[in-house]
């Protein structure tokens, strides 16, 4: 009844166009593509980074980066260099940034030369704090 067909022809098929595209390029790396290290992380030395570095691990020397973002394990000795430094959990030595950012549980013991300045409550600092305008 239904969808038989008297005649046992197949039925008509069209034929259709197809156009294999080529595969799309791979992405570029992208630039300043944040870097992590750690809690079992622990060097010495210098880095320079133009993107975001996350520490949670122990480093001691000079950091020249984009952003430094001192995690709650972290632990940073030195001299840095940044757009913008968040600590999380414990920085020593001096640092230039544009932003300053101090977190609960943090112990800043440095001097710091910054433009904008964020410290949330129970937040340790010692040392000087200098502010420059932009």
């Amino acid at each position: 009844m239904f969808g038989k067909r008297r005649d046992n022809t197949p039925p008509a098929t069209a034929e259709l166009e197809t156009e294999v595209l080529p595969a799309p390029p791979a992405p570029a790396p992208a630039r300043g593509r944040p870097a992590y290290f750690g809690p079992g992380f622990t060097a010495e030395g210098a880095i320079q980074f133009e993107g975001q570095l996350d520490l949670d691990g122990q480093f001691s020397g000079d950091i020249r980066a984009a952003r430094l973002i001192i995690g709650p394990t972290g632990r940073c000795d030195g001299t840095v260099i940044c757009d913008s430094l968040v600590v999380k959990g414990r920085f020593s030595g001096s640092a230039s940034c544009r932003e300053l950012e101090v977190h609960t549980g943090a112990h800043l013991m440095a001097d710091v030369t910054y433009t904008e300045i964020r410290v949330t409550p129970r937040a340790q600092i010692s040392g000087r704090l200098m502010h420059r305008n932009r």
